[in-house]
């Protein structure tokens, strides 16, 4: 069963990028991660807003290219 709640590591492992850099994007209020929430003191994100995430980064990527 996949896991709903996802960690840094597990973010890490699924978006291709170092924990550091994801720490520091925390750290920088960056839109380069999906938005995470506190879950006792670690960050968290539920697996389906990282889904849905990703895909509107697909989405907007798609349409950028088209107007180029």
């Amino acid at each position: 069963m996949a896991k709903e709640v996802l960690y840094i590591n597990d973010l890490s492992n699924l978006l291709g990028l170092t924990e550091a850099g994801i720490r520091s994007a925390l750290h920088r209020k960056s839109e380069h991660i999906p938005p995470s929430f506190k879950l006792g003191k670690r960050h968290a994100w539920r697996k389906v807003t990282v889904d849905k995430w990703l895909e509107e980064r697909e989405q907007l990527s798609i349409r950028l290219r088209r107007k180029a």
